[in-house]
């Protein structure tokens, strides 16, 4: 999992989307929705995924990271930042009022949750400026 996101930070998004298929496919098989790591690779499998160009399929993965989130508390940063690369996803594939609506709330959530100052917010504040 630590290999696909420091792939995907070296800008190596192709080999970190390969790994990180892998991995989510090992969570889904496992049935591991619950497993605390589960999130962090799901969404940085949902980053690659649009890193590569492939907005649909990352649309589809960060809804069912969103869907799987349901012990995370509603106004949680994690919430937040799934969001966030939702929208990022709905914007690449086009669908642009979608994602500005989206980024609106991960944005309300970043801002309450971690304040304007915080790097998340202000990625997401950036993803609704440029919407």
């Amino acid at each position: 999992r630590i290999r696909g996101r420091a792939r995907l930070a070296a800008g190596r998004a192709e080999q970190a989307r390969q790994l990180l298929d892998r991995v989510v496919t090992e969570l889904d098989e496992r049935g591991a929705s619950d497993d605390r790591l589960a999130p962090g690779a799901r969404l940085a499998y949902v980053r690659a995924l649009s890193a590569t160009g492939a907005f649909e399929e990352a649309v589809a993965a960060a809804e069912r990271l969103l869907d799987g989130l349901a012990a995370v508390p509603d106004g949680h940063w994690l919430r937040g930042v799934c969001r966030r690369e939702h929208a990022r996803a709905l914007r690449g594939a086009g669908r642009t009022a979608d994602a500005a609506a989206e980024a609106r709330r991960a944005l309300a959530i970043l801002e309450a949750s971690l304040g304007p100052a915080h790097p998340h917010t202000r990625e997401a504040a950036a993803l609704l400026r440029a919407q």
